[in-house]
């Protein structure tokens, strides 16, 4: 499925998690491990675009995470730290009528000189 997620929309990496209304999370799949490394800082820090993006309803977007200020003061820096490779992230969420439930990271790598 991340597979599909990346050539459909012409992305490197990406990943699929749960969240709810509760606190649980539940990491699904992701389509190596950059994009798992992404996920697993969002969850320990408890921020980044998936959450924000499953808490709003809307689509979160980080055009060059190398050089942005992000909301999100301990998941960007890290992720600057820890992916320097990484440049925009978009987190766009699935959700019901009611509720969202799903969400995928989607990011880009930049290549280096």
């Amino acid at each position: 499925m991340c597979g599909a997620v990346c050539a459909g929309l012409g992305m490197d990496g990406t990943t699929l998690s749960l969240l709810t209304d509760t606190p649980s999370r539940q990491f699904l799949a992701a389509s190596d491990d950059a994009p798992l490394l992404l996920e697993e800082i969002q969850f320990t820090v408890l921020e980044g675009p998936c959450i924000s993006a499953a808490h709003s309803g809307e689509p979160m977007a980080v055009n060059d995470l190398r050089e942005e200020l992000t909301p999100w003061p301990l998941s960007g820096a890290t992720m600057r730290e820890k992916l320097p490779q990484v440049a925009p992230v978009y987190a766009p969420p699935f959700s019901s009528a009611t509720t969202s439930w799903e969400r995928s990271t989607c990011w880009r790598f930049v290549p280096t000189l």
